[in-house]
């Protein structure tokens, strides 16, 4: 299911860090203005959410709960979703302030998700239309990357933000943009290509999937059948990333790792092994070397802003667990920084795990918030970055 297209608008001209630029604003979208879920999706995405619930469990080590600044913040506390009687699922993007702080009601960067949806919500978001610097900086990016790496959100799920330049243009697109394009930046997405151009396909682990925006933005970039994603989270943030794909790749086929085995979004059956052809794969933290075990080795495993959040134990973890899973030409990409009291040295842990890597230089201009990148490999690797 792809973006539908916006309406471009007028024209609009702001001076931006002395320069000025025309983007073309055509008002603020709201929920009101997505396509609503059917009835078969809001019951799928009840099942899909129970399923995701029985993976929840007392976490027995370091490894399976979040640490630093997640403790005390568990999903119970930032979200309804798993209780049966209260899940707002045709606003579930409303909802996603723990994977990037934005308040969309409240229009700050430091929110806390709703307790529910207020009934006016289209009136509450209307209110938001001024010029914001992430919002000037996404279209800057999508005029500097080609269109097939230009962030596109679905009107599903109750998306909201500016339309600009024919795009929603909200403070969770500026982020995942901000995510491809230090992909692209970095010659990462050039890899990619070159993999499929030989192997017939790729498969990315995003460590920290969030609500599985950067999965369906990068399977945008692919033919179907050429990109499989394993999308690896704390079960209470897996959650969110399971729905969210799942219904916007209903015809594709996706599966849940259980302790059991692998279970069909479809069919519901539970299997041994992985088919070869699944499209997602949604696997709770504590089953990640099993998963990765299966499938190795992997081409690229991605992770944006959260290991930095992790225990040094659990960083370390993913660090070994990267180093078993990549094979020869494989990629461990992470932005992380140490701006915070609470963030680790991720850097340095892997520094001392992964045999090759460190900082890469970027060639284009402004994608620094998601933190310096990185680049860890088995062996070298060349990666072959844009001239501008």
């Amino acid at each position: 299911m792809s973006a539908p297209a916006q309406p471009e608008g007028d024209p609009v001209t702001v001076n931006f860090r002395g320069q000025p630029v025309t983007f073309k604003f055509a008002g603020q979208l709201t929920p009101g203005a997505n396509r609503g879920l059917s009835a078969g999706e809001i019951e799928r995405a009840h099942l899909l959410a129970d399923r995701i619930a029985k993976l929840r469990r007392p976490s027995a080590s370091g490894v399976e709960k979040g640490a630093n600044n997640w403790a005390g913040s568990l999903a119970a506390d930032w979200h309804p979703f798993f209780d049966p009687a209260a899940r707002p699922f045709e606003h579930l993007r409303l909802f996603c302030q723990p994977f990037t702080g934005y308040d969309p009601i409240e229009n700050v960067a430091q929110g806390l998700p709703p307790k529910s949806i207020p009934p006016d919500i289209d009136a509450l978001l209307s209110r938001h239309v001024e010029v914001s610097i992430a919002l000037m900086e996404l279209v800057l990016d999508q005029r500097r990357l080609p269109e097939r790496w230009r962030v596109q959100m679905p009107m599903l799920f109750g998306e909201y933000g500016p339309v600009c330049d024919g795009v929603i243009a909200n403070y969770d697109a500026w982020s995942l943009q901000k995510q491809i394009t230090g992909l692209y930046a970095s010659g990462i997405t050039a890899r990619l290509d070159d993999l499929v151009s030989r192997n017939g396909r790729v498969t990315v682990v995003d460590i920290g999937s969030g609500f599985g925006g950067l999965g369906y933005q990068l399977a945008r970039a692919f033919p179907p059948g050429r990109f499989r994603l394993v999308a690896l989270d704390l079960p209470d943030s897996l959650l969110f990333a399971t729905v969210y794909l799942a219904t916007l790749w209903a015809d594709r086929p996706t599966y849940i790792a259980t302790p059991e085995g692998y279970l069909s979004t479809a069919t519901w059956q539970v299997t041994e092994k992985l088919p070869d052809d699944f499209a997602a794969l949604f696997a709770p933290n504590y089953l990640a070397e099993r998963v990765l075990n299966d499938l190795r080795p992997v081409d690229l495993i991605t992770n944006f802003r959260s290991m930095q959040e992790m225990s040094d134990e659990q960083v370390a973890y993913y660090g070994v667990l990267a180093r078993v899973s990549l094979g020869e030409e494989g990629l461990l990409y992470e932005q992380n920084d140490m701006t915070r009291s609470v963030d680790r040295d991720v850097k340095a842990i892997l520094a001392k795990i992964m045999p090759h890597g460190g900082v890469v230089e970027e060639t284009v201009p402004d994608h620094r918030p998601m933190g310096q990148a990185s680049v860890w490999s088995n062996r070298p690797v060349e990666l072959i970055r844009p001239t501008s």
